[in-house]
């Protein structure tokens, strides 16, 4: 029987995953599915190519969410467009720009550098079998 933190964690997290598909649901039908998942996967990516800490990446999508938006509906004034496929266009042109930065940085870079995640215990461990061993998970 789970100890009663476990059931309260597990609680939240159902509480918390049934408010988000709530929310991106009824934001599909209010705004469409390209400019919902525009939002929600563009930035994210963006910030695992451009950082590995967790923080800078949080910062970093933050940052390419407002620019996308806003660059988008510039756009959209601009050249009289519709907003929504302006705003999915500039998260498109985003992660084209960024992919390419990444590759040619990583292209550039010593491979001791160019990995996206430093190699560490647990990384040994699991590619030697101790994890496996020690009932770990195996990557």
């Amino acid at each position: 029987m789970p100890r009663r933190d476990e059931r309260e964690s597990h609680r939240s997290a159902l509480i918390l995953s049934s408010f988000f598909g709530l929310v991106v649901t009824s934001f599909v039908r209010i705004a469409g599915v390209l400019l919902v998942f525009s939002y929600l996967i563009v930035p994210a990516v963006c910030g695992i190519n451009l950082a590995r800490r967790i923080s800078h990446r949080l910062l970093i999508g933050w940052i390419v969410a407002l620019l996308g938006g806003v660059a988008g509906l510039f756009f959209s004034f601009w050249w009289d467009l519709p907003s929504g496929a302006a705003i999915v266009c500039t998260f498109g042109a985003l992660l084209i720009v960024v992919s390419i930065g990444r590759m040619v940085s990583v292209a550039l870079q010593p491979a001791s550098l160019a990995a996206p995640f430093p190699r560490g215990n647990a990384a040994e461990a699991a590619s030697s079998g101790e994890a496996k061993a020690k009932g770990g998970v195996e990557f």
